[in-house]
């Protein structure tokens, strides 16, 4: 009769710690830098998108008014705080997510040049020659900061 009380007492004990060690699984596989890349494989065709219409509204510094709307309204709908016209630049924006430590900080820029029309080609090709375009790839960086932000957050 005490073995049995004995099973019974341990499997008892071994039920209700099932749930804590679920919690703790699914804790630390969001925790994981796997858990990161998941997040940018499944939401790709996003931050595909979105760099892509970037690229196509080339706007130079200080006007480039729809790719900090398009950036700034993406991480607001990921759960961040955005506050835009910082340091009194209209197109300039910080998005806060979460508080206390660690604090990181990314940049993303996404101007687009003068003079750089492209095509998305490998090779010279104006869209419209002497206009605005991405040279430098500013619409992946913009791009790809915010998605590592979502990220990280996720």
């Amino acid at each position: 009769m005490k073995k049995s009380v004995y099973i019974i007492a341990a499997l008892l004990v071994m039920c209700a710690a099932v749930p804590e060690v679920q919690a703790a699984r699914k804790k630390a596989v969001r925790n994981s830098p796997a858990a990161g890349l998941n997040y940018l494989d499944k939401s790709f065709s996003v931050y595909d998108a979105l760099q892509k219409r970037i690229w196509n509204y080339a706007e130079t510094a200080y006007t480039e008014e729809r790719s900090a709307a398009e950036l700034a309204s993406l991480l607001e709908s990921r759960g961040f705080t955005v506050e835009r016209g910082v340091a009194g630049i209209p197109t300039a924006f910080v998005a806060s997510y979460g508080s206390g430590a660690p604090v990181i900080g990314m940049m993303a820029e996404y101007d687009a040049l003068a003079g750089m029309s492209q095509d998305t080609v490998p090779y010279r090709k104006p869209l419209v020659p002497g206009s605005n375009g991405h040279g430098c790839g500013h619409n992946l960086l913009g791009t790809g900061s915010v998605a590592g932000a979502a990220a990280v957050a996720e």
